[in-house]
């Protein structure tokens, strides 16, 4: 397939692995994409369900030689004198294989082949038969084994090498994309800083420029992407257990994880929005709580994000209730109540218990909500 083909064909990474797992493990899954859009983490977040959790075992083709992957060839000997040549598979073929002990025979597994195409060929040319008949040497591996791998494609510049056709004609593929709405959920459920979801939902283009660097050849090497968003979090929080890092710091270290460009604009942002109206004082009193001046746009996707992020951590009904009571106020604009609105729908389908549930439906502001924004529920599919 040509690239306008894979472009037409292209889904988020979350929505390739739903139709993955639906289809169960018999044929062998590749996923295309460029780096940092979350392949790895994705395939890590829809197989450890709890309501039907895989052991994952990750697979770094690019680092392996090719007898980590189809095994060590040694002579088997009887009375000294040797009689058959056997395979000595890795220890994660032996785990999801037929000859596994009872008590991994019933586990389900994924082996995940991170960056399969920075490999070389003979250590792609190992995969031919794990991809094509599910065997590594003298090993079959199981019926409830997925075979999965990711990789960048090679006008990525990435140091990936051309797939053989025969390993290629072994797997179905799929072409993965960035996702705004869908990363901004996965964020929110996986707590990175409010500031950042507030930042890309104000400038959604700003979540991967990695193609643009691709475009311009340019020398930086720092860039956006949902990885180094990650890792733009975890380093303010380090910095403040509570996320609200401002100043110079703030800025260096954006440059550093997400390039000059967007690391300026997000320090820029970041620094003005020391205005927004905590989550606490919020929840405490929704009817009088402050609301910030329409003008001050920055400040309100702030404190609409860290509110979002409170009511998520807290799982909470009374802390949600109080949240819609808030930005159902007039004077809040309905952009701003849409987000809530999705974030209480989200967390009403996924985490609350039954009693929770019927809660929710007799809430006086559940029921509000809905009135006001669930037409634009239905048609996000919420």
């Amino acid at each position: 397939m040509g690239t306008a083909g894979q472009e037409i064909c292209q889904q988020n990474v979350s929505e390739i692995l739903d139709i993955v797992y639906r289809l169960g493990p018999e044929f062998a899954t590749m996923i295309w994409g460029p780096p940092g859009i979350g392949k790895t983490e994705a395939t890590k977040a829809v197989f450890s369900r709890k309501e039907d959790p895989h052991e994952i075992v990750l697979v770094l083709a690019g680092c392996s030689e090719p007898t980590d992957i189809s095994g060590v060839p040694f002579e088997y000997k009887h009375k000294g004198e040797a009689v058959a040549t056997r395979i000595l598979a890795p220890i994660w073929a032996y785990h999801a294989s037929t000859e596994a002990p009872p008590e991994w025979q019933k586990k389900k597994m994924v082996i995940f082949f991170d960056d399969i195409v920075t490999g070389h060929e003979q250590t792609q040319a190992a995969c031919f038969k794990v991809f094509g008949e599910k065997k590594v040497g003298n090993l079959q591996l199981r019926d409830n084994v997925y075979i999965i791998a990711a990789g960048n494609r090679v006008e990525d510049k990435s140091a990936a090498f051309e797939m053989p056709m025969a390993l290629a004609n072994r797997m179905k593929h799929y072409y993965a994309k960035t996702d705004v709405d869908s990363w901004l959920e996965w964020a929110i459920d996986n707590h990175i800083n409010p500031l950042i979801t507030a930042f890309i939902r104000r400038m959604p283009q700003c979540l991967n420029t990695f193609a643009e660097v691709v475009k311009l050849a340019a020398a930086e090497k720092a860039f956006a992407t949902p990885r180094t968003w990650e890792m733009m979090s975890k380093a303010m929080y380090k910095m403040d257990p509570k996320g609200g890092v401002a100043g110079e710091w703030l800025y260096k270290t954006a440059v550093g994880c997400i390039g000059s460009g967007v690391g300026i604009a997000f320090s820029a942002f970041a620094n003005n929005t020391t205005k927004l109206i905590a989550p606490e004082v919020i929840c405490k009193d929704p009817a009088n709580a402050p609301i910030p001046p329409k003008t001050e746009v920055d400040v309100l996707y702030a404190t609409i994000s860290a509110l979002e992020h409170h009511i998520n951590i807290e799982e909470n009904w009374n802390k949600w209730s109080k949240a819609l009571q808030y930005v159902l106020r007039p004077e809040l604009e309905a952009e701003f109540g849409l987000l809530i609105a999705k974030m209480a729908t989200i967390i009403a389908l996924s985490k609350l218990s039954e009693a929770d549930r019927v809660k929710a439906a007799k809430n006086k502001y559940f029921k509000l909500m809905y009135a006001e924004y669930g037409s634009y529920l239905a048609n996000s599919g919420t």
